[in-house]
């Protein structure tokens, strides 16, 4: 532990579980530029549907689904050799991992 969180520095998920993710469309990656080299990736996993006893129910009349699902598995590294993280690509992934679940309802 550290001031910063929880850092690791062994692979702690086997690979073929990384293949499942990669197959089943659960990760998202943050690279520079878009197409540089990857900095970030959240996992994005689809847990169900249905009622979420802690959840409201969905609003009537809008088509929305009540998913339940989950991101796991931040992990992000500074953008160059030398340059620590804290440069928000964390809180860009978790954005864009709360759209991707809004997106499927």
């Amino acid at each position: 532990f550290s001031d910063k969180g929880v850092t690791l520095s062994s692979d702690r998920v086997p690979p073929d579980a990384v293949e499942g993710m990669i197959k089943r469309g659960e990760l998202l990656v943050a690279q520079v530029g878009g197409r540089g080299a990857i900095v970030g990736v959240i996992q994005c996993e689809v847990k169900g549907e249905g009622v979420n006893p802690g959840l409201p129910p969905p609003q009537d009349g809008n088509g929305a689904r009540n998913l339940l699902a989950e991101f796991a598995m931040l992990a992000v590294r500074g953008v160059g050799p030398g340059q620590p993280v804290g440069k928000g690509i964390g809180a860009v992934l978790v954005r864009a991992a709360e759209a991707h679940f809004r997106g499927r309802g």
